[in-house]
């Protein structure tokens, strides 16, 4: 694992789109295309190589550092022979003017939301919690301050009356000077095992799986580190104290939250998110999904499995974790805005200069919408590249990508395949054509699918496929 905090800016690029430049110049060989269409078809090439690369490392059973090499240089000589295969081909055409604004528009966007929001890129999973009622506390405010057992320092946030401290004992103390009559929630960060215990109630353990509802069981929610918290009715006297006892190791930290505004306000500043545990089943899931598909998964089907090895072979070389994922939305979401900008300039090549600029207004939206919940490491901003590079290949009249593209989409979302479709059909009529060649080859595409999916299905690699395919359509 590589980790270095800003090496990712290129090894991201040199995965999933260096190696396919060359080919996709070589594939566009009789019809030349310009250089930001030949990115947007490398990126594609790139990210389909990692597919191939992260099933075959699986298939050999290789361990993580073999694994690193072998994807390493798969990719270094897929970019090599893409290289050696253009000799001869012919140069890409200029790229326009309006292009190039756009492009630079969506990049400008891409690094404004990256330096802007740096803090939830590089926020890990530990850093986001969740427990029923937290946002139902004391108003205003319990005032509590430490008594005995805390490290000196800590940080102290007046208005709401948060704290986060530091023990220096398995118990320590908070007091409460003027005495203290409501809601409040203490927790504790750590490693896996860490615990926290209040008088009255049993110990709270971080764990991979946390129970939130008895009904439900455990659910997943964290890797190595995370937090565990306790809801407290408090009615102490003036002077009393409140005993917590905690455990886990040095690197514990305990924050008090005596108001529901300390709740929030903890989660604006990135101290601690306040997030759905259903929110963090999804992000862990997807960590879980990354690092199985290089050793044991042939497959997700809870989502489509075209996502796990993109994310897996990122988390390779950079580190299975929310951020990883976090760095991978910015690379995602520039290929979003360059998309978008290459399919507007071939639907509406004369729109005013200021139009070219809402590619970058609309890809720096978009990242912050999926920043704040963290939603980085979700498929879905890929399928929204996946679903306007259908367009773009529509436009520009290319059949093959056409077909490729929408079995892309439908690789990341289920509904993609149908989405595509619908975009044919829409296509072809707007434009007074027939609509069956495209639609015949993409669903004999499909149709082979089926078979291989029946054959999982019958082998124990696709289990529940069918209740799954229901559930999530």
């Amino acid at each position: 694992m590589i980790d270095s905090p800003w090496l990712w800016i290129v090894l991201i690029p040199l995965l999933m789109w260096v190696p396919g430049l060359g080919w996709a110049r070589w594939l566009a060989r009789d019809k030349p295309l310009n250089r930001v269409h030949l990115s947007v078809h490398a990126a594609w090439l790139s990210m389909g190589a990692c597919w191939f690369a992260v099933a075959f490392v699986r298939e050999v059973g290789a361990t993580s550092d073999t694994a690193r090499g072998l994807i390493g240089g798969i990719m270094l000589a897929l970019g090599v022979i893409g290289a050696l295969l253009t000799r001869g081909t012919p140069k890409p055409p200029p790229t326009p003017k309006r292009e190039f604004l756009g492009v630079v528009a969506v990049v400008i966007a891409v690094i404004g939301v990256g330096v802007w929001k740096h803090g939830d890129i590089e926020r890990h999973l530990h850093d986001y919690w969740y427990t029923e009622g937290a946002d139902q506390l004391a108003d205003p405010p319990v005032v509590l301050v430490p008594g005995d057992g805390w490290a000196a320092g800590g940080r102290h946030w007046p208005e709401s009356g948060a704290r986060q401290l530091k023990p220096n004992a398995t118990r320590g103390t908070l007091i409460a000077p003027e005495g203290a009559t409501g809601r409040v929630v203490v927790a504790v960060q750590g490693p896996v095992g860490a615990w926290i215990q209040v008088p009255g109630q049993p110990k709270k353990r971080v764990a991979k799986s946390m129970t939130e509802k008895a009904n439900e069981g455990p659910v997943r929610r964290y890797q190595d580190r995370g937090v565990a918290a306790v809801l407290i009715d408090l009615k102490l006297a003036r002077g009393e104290a409140l005993n917590i006892e905690t455990g886990g190791g040095p690197n514990v930290r305990v924050t008090v939250l005596p108001s529901t505004f300390a709740v929030w306000e903890l989660h604006g500043e990135g101290v601690l998110r306040f997030t759905h545990y259903y929110q963090m089943l999804n992000q862990v899931e997807n960590l879980d999904w990354a690092e199985e598909v290089l050793t044991t998964r042939r497959f997700t089907i809870n989502q489509p499995p075209g996502w796990s090895p993109i994310l897996a072979t990122a988390g390779l070389f950079l580190g299975n974790d929310l951020v990883t994922g976090n760095r991978l939305f910015l690379f995602v979401i520039l290929l979003v805005g360059v998309t978008s900008v290459r399919l507007a300039s071939t639907l509406a090549p004369t729109a005013p200069t200021l139009a070219w600029l809402v590619p970058g207004g609309m890809v720096a939206s978009h990242g912050l919408l999926m920043l704040e919940p963290a939603s980085t490491n979700f498929p879905d901003s890929l399928f929204a590249a996946a679903v306007l590079a259908v367009a773009l290949s529509l436009s520009a009249g290319r059949s093959s990508w056409l077909i490729a593209l929408s079995i892309a989409a439908g690789l990341l979302r289920w509904p993609g395949v149908v989405l595509s479709s619908l975009f044919i059909l829409s296509w072809h009529t707007s434009q007074r054509t027939r609509a069956w060649a495209p639609l015949k080859h993409l669903w004999s595409v499909v149709g082979v699918g089926v078979v291989l999916a029946a054959v999982g299905v019958f082998t124990g690699d696709l289990p529940d496929l069918l209740f799954v395919l229901y559930f999530e359509t």
